[in-house]
């Protein structure tokens, strides 16, 4: 059962419509939008029904600050308001909210709005999981790639990988870096560091595929892939400038040595 958070400072108006929706999802109740911040730190909510004016912090600045929260932002939030003047309206769908309803709200025209949105919202999540799927094994692809140059590099790629993702969770544990290393930035880096040697495309295959000791020059050639990296990562980060784990996937291929 979807989870939806109603945001009123009027008890009368929070009763009535948790009545109207509690046998269709699980309700929970705020009347303030400094005790709905608090809630939605405990369990996200699958979406938010927000008073416009409410005393302290109202509608408005309690959508900023869920804007904020990388956890909260796309959980979608319907406006509820007495106010109808195009203004409001306007200004409500400006500040992120998903749709406006003026209040008192008719029971059916507030569930089918609740279950078109969940439902979009769905497809909007499953839309992103598959996207960062495809953009991850780009990233393998490249592990891939460079593995039909040499066998061992594709095998390294990978592992390396994983060996960044267990450091990172072992320091994240141990605060080391303080609340620096999130879930978000290992997902980054999960993402990021096949990346790592993707400069060796540009190395020439006598000195990549080489068995016997590399001569000092051969040696000096071989770590210009940490620039090469950099430079083709920069290029298709310049491309695609949404998608922030080139940032850090340009600074890992740089300064991995």
């Amino acid at each position: 059962m979807k989870s939806v958070l109603i945001v009123d400072d009027n008890l009368a108006s929070l009763k009535q419509i948790s009545t109207q929706l509690a046998q269709f999802y699980e309700v929970s109740l705020a009347k303030s939008g400094e005790l709905a911040l608090e809630i939605c730190a405990q369990e996200k909510p699958d979406l938010i029904l927000l008073d416009v004016e409410m005393p302290g912090m109202d509608g408005y600045a309690t959508i900023a600050e869920l804007k904020k929260n990388p956890r909260l932002m796309h959980v979608p939030v319907i406006f509820l308001t007495a106010n109808q003047d195009t203004a409001t309206e306007i200004k409500c769908l400006e500040s992120g909210a998903m749709d406006f309803i003026t209040k008192p709200a008719n029971a059916e025209i507030l569930r089918h709005r609740i279950d078109l949105h969940l439902e979009f919202s769905a497809y909007q999540l499953h839309l992103e999981y598959m996207v960062k799927e495809l953009e991850d094994n780009i990233g393998v692809s490249f592990a891939e790639l460079l593995g039909c140059k040499d066998r061992n590099v594709g095998s390294h790629v990978l592992r390396t990988g994983e060996y960044a993702e267990l450091l990172a969770r072992e320091l994240a544990a141990a605060g080391v870096f303080g609340n620096e290393i999130t879930d978000e930035y290992i997902d980054m880096l999960i993402r990021a560091t096949p990346f790592h040697d993707v400069g060796k495309i540009g190395i020439s295959d006598l000195i990549l595929l080489k068995r016997t000791a590399l001569t000092e020059e051969e040696s000096l050639e071989v770590q210009k892939h940490t620039t090469i990296g950099g430079q083709v990562l920069k290029v298709i980060h310049g491309r695609t400038p949404s998608q922030h784990y080139l940032d850090m996937a340009i600074t890992i291929a740089e300064g991995h040595h």
